[in-house]
């Protein structure tokens, strides 16, 4: 009976509180591809992470980047190939060329860990058809950010 009740107690949870928290990211870039400055929250700090993307990976030890709820984020991504990166749950998503440096910029606000994938790399990146789609289906996280409360 207990575990039962857990269980309901779970599933309202997921129903109706998750949806409730914030996943939009407020994304800011510059003209000179530099973030804007932005007000963040009392007490919250700004967190700025280099990550290169180098023969489709990213080193070790940004396998999991960990930031606080209401840090200022800042992801400065370089590749050495073409991708589209899409940081899930927070629905960012841009493409990153060789010899640019691409900036996600954002508030995290919210609590958990959420997987960094690559769309395709190369002449995938840009393919709109089917077979892009189905590569999307199959990604696999390149990293992974935790926002801890």
């Amino acid at each position: 009976m207990r575990l039962r009740t857990l269980i309901i107690v779970f599933i309202l949870f997921i129903g109706f509180v998750l949806p409730s928290v914030p996943l939009v990211a407020e994304i800011s870039q510059g003209p000179d591809g530099a973030p804007q400055k932005s007000n963040p929250d009392k007490g919250s700090e700004g967190r700025s992470f280099h990550v290169e993307i180098k023969n489709r990976k990213v080193p070790k030890e940004l396998n999991v980047v960990r930031v606080k709820q209401g840090d200022q984020v800042t992801l400065k991504w370089t590749t050495d190939e073409t991708t589209t990166v899409h940081l899930h749950g927070y629905n960012i998503k841009k493409e990153i060329k060789p010899g640019e440096a691409t900036l996600f910029t954002f508030k995290a606000h919210a609590t958990g860990r959420f997987p960094i994938t690559s769309h395709g790399f190369g002449e995938q990146a840009n393919n709109k058809d089917k077979h892009a789609h189905e590569a999307h289906r199959q990604e696999a996280p390149l990293l992974y950010l935790e926002v801890l409360p």
